[in-house]
């Protein structure tokens, strides 16, 4: 399957503070340093909104946000143009870059205290509702190369995989659970 667009959320530990207003500098340097992938456009702020996207990194191929959506702030990587790759390398691009996200706001002496960022879960959006329509049988289709990449991914622990089915007007989103990883 060819993808056109993916995003990927990265979970805060449960009791993981962070100031939004802080993040608004540290995403400015990001853009002025070239520290994550993409090319980095501005930095829009969300904060105003309940549960919304937080604070975005706005790129023209990629975005990163400190995203609050469902009351789980997590770091939401999403690669928004062509990909124009199968799933399994749309998966280890996006996996690495947003990695790489994490790992730099963990390391940002501006934020005390850190974010920390759990491990062991992330959420996977296939925001191509023609080619992945949030319906059991894309499901279905995608489920063994999820499941693989994740198997490699978080190597050596039990992976879940598991279709997010609330509502089929949504994209495709799956929730990646690795049981035991560190």
């Amino acid at each position: 399957m060819e993808l056109h667009r993916i995003s990927i959320k990265l979970y805060l530990e449960p009791d993981a503070s962070v100031d939004l207003a802080a993040i608004m500098p540290v995403f400015h340097a990001w853009i002025r340093d070239k520290r994550v992938p993409g090319m980095l456009i501005d930095v829009a702020d969300y904060r105003h909104m309940i549960d919304g996207p937080g604070i975005i990194l706005i790129g023209h191929d990629v975005d990163y946000a400190l995203d609050m959506t469902g009351g789980r702030p997590g770091l939401l990587y999403t690669r928004k143009r062509g990909i124009g790759v199968d799933l399994n390398d749309a998966l280890r691009a996006g996996f690495a870059a947003a990695m790489t996200a994490v790992h730099t706001l963990e390391q940002e002496k501006s934020l005390t205290p850190p974010p920390k960022f759990r491990n062991d879960q992330a959420t996977l959006t296939l925001l191509d509702r023609l080619h992945a329509p949030n319906n059991k049988a894309a499901f279905e289709r995608v489920r063994g190369v999820v499941e693989a990449f994740a198997a490699q991914f978080y190597e050596g622990v039990s992976i879940s995989v598991e279709h997010d089915a609330v509502d089929d007007r949504r994209p495709l989103s799956i929730h990646i659970a690795a049981q035991g990883a560190s």
